[in-house]
């Protein structure tokens, strides 16, 4: 009798928690379709703060905190091009809390670190208070998942656009990681160089630094010139 009633309790343990699970998904998946819809984000911005918050509320899945963490950022941003400072930093708090809500859960979330980075990059922006800070959660990100072309192409962008307050260690990571052996360079490098062309409207400062290291040049310096 006892032995059927621990099964049975585990069997009903099994059923909330896949019950949660699949709650947890069906709003992220509502969450997924608002965006997916032609909408400013200043339109939808309560709606797809209700469905992740619900997401959350039914399943603890990092991604879910993540993907909140985001939302904030990307209001941020909106917030520091409107001039509401106030608001920035407010919605730059709520950004940083969800991140590292998801990294207590998943603490070797490179993307987690990237977002921690941004949001500290922007926090009480122009002054850069939080500059280096941001860079350290950067590199930690890159530590971690040191391969993938999304962030390295990100990531050291800010870097090099940072060059001239870097430390001298700084500079050695920036080098050491562009110099891996990469299985497709094009997809690191062209990006990079192209998204500096379009922000400085030449790559004469890039291609100034990046000499520096005779080695790197040797090897990649044809995909920026």
């Amino acid at each position: 009798m006892i032995k059927r009633i621990i099964r049975l309790a585990g069997l009903f343990a099994l059923l909330v928690f896949c019950l949660m699970q699949y709650l947890g998904f069906h709003y992220l998946n509502q969450y997924k379709s608002l965006r997916s819809k032609p909408r400013s984000l200043a339109e939808s911005f309560a709606s797809l703060e209700h469905s992740l918050g619900r997401a959350i509320r039914f399943s603890k899945n990092p991604v879910f905190t993540y993907e909140l963490g985001q939302l904030y950022l990307q209001w941020a941003y909106e917030e520091n091009d409107l001039g509401r400072a106030e608001d920035r930093d407010r919605d730059l708090d709520k950004a940083i809390e969800a991140f590292r809500s998801g990294l207590v859960k998943y603490p070797i979330d490179g993307y987690g670190f990237n977002g921690l980075g941004y949001a500290y990059q922007l926090y009480n922006y122009p002054l850069f208070t939080y500059m280096e800070k941001g860079r350290l959660f950067m590199k930690r990100a890159l530590d971690l998942w040191p391969k993938d072309e999304f962030l390295t192409v990100n990531i050291m962008y800010v870097f090099l656009r940072q060059w001239d307050y870097l430390n001298p260690s700084e500079k050695i990571f920036v080098y050491s990681h562009l110099k891996k052996i990469w299985e497709f360079p094009m997809s690191i490098f062209l990006p990079m160089r192209e998204r500096w062309r379009v922000d400085l409207g030449n790559t004469e400062k890039l291609n100034q630094i990046l000499r520096q290291d005779p080695e790197f040049w040797s090897r990649y310096g044809s995909y920026f010139e």
